[in-house]
């Protein structure tokens, strides 16, 4: 089967960290109304922690322990903040 001639029933932007993001939206555009695209920002934060865990899973093949998942998403979420805060706050 030639790729291009698969059917894509779904929507292109679709996948399990896609209603975090939605609820992460409207978290920024609530508390920090100066973030000028909240959906942006909620998609950068999102990118980030996953990006890490991927690459330090080495894409899935070495399990994290929650203790390093915890680890990555407050690294994130830090750096993430600083970054808005810095800017926009």
């Amino acid at each position: 089967m030639v790729l291009s001639q698969v059917k894509h029933d779904r929507p292109e932007r679709e996948g399990p960290h896609r209603a975090f993001e939605a609820s992460l939206t409207r978290e920024i555009a609530e508390r920090a109304p100066t973030v000028a695209d909240p959906g942006l920002a909620a998609r950068q934060l999102v990118m980030l922690v996953l990006n890490e865990a991927v690459d330090r899973s080495h894409y899935g093949l070495n399990p994290l322990d929650d203790a390093e998942i915890d680890r990555i998403v407050d690294e994130g979420v830090t750096l993430w903040s600083r970054a808005y805060l810095c800017c926009c706050g």
